[in-house]
């Protein structure tokens, strides 16, 4: 029979700074994701952030001062600047691709359409409704 000792308690600050650290890559999967167009990776580095958000929260509440002691605040610092900054880049990109998306859509369905002296009737839609795909 063998003798099991009791598995230690987790290292909060460590594994702190791990997810803290984990989030940040997750930050810059979003940013490749984007910059791609890949909704499959976008997809699962949101959910990963997503989880890790959750696991970081649930770590921090557990800190004791001893804990917080213990944090390499350099090392907390740092990562905390680059998800700061993962976060404006990943919003300007995302800001950016809609107002691409925007102006496309416009420009498309502006398409056909007579404009000043010039008719352009081979080209004007057809009557009825009209129908963009978005799936681009």
């Amino acid at each position: 029979m063998a003798d099991f000792a009791p598995a230690p308690a987790p290292d909060r600050p460590t594994a702190l700074v791990a997810a803290l650290g984990e989030l940040a890559d997750a930050t810059d999967s979003l940013t490749i994701a984007v910059e791609r167009h890949d909704l499959a990776r976008l997809v699962a580095a949101s959910e990963r952030a997503a989880t890790l958000t959750a696991q970081i929260g649930d770590l921090s509440a557990g800190l004791t001062d001893a804990d917080r002691a213990r944090l390499d605040r350099e090392r907390m610092r740092a990562l905390r600047g680059r998800i700061d900054l993962a976060a404006r880049r990943n919003a300007w990109l995302i800001e950016r691709a809609w107002a691409l998306d925007a102006a496309t859509m416009r420009l498309l369905a502006s398409l056909g359409r007579p404009t000043g002296d010039l008719p352009l009737q081979s080209y004007a839609p057809p009557p009825g409704p009209g129908y963009l795909d978005r799936q681009a």
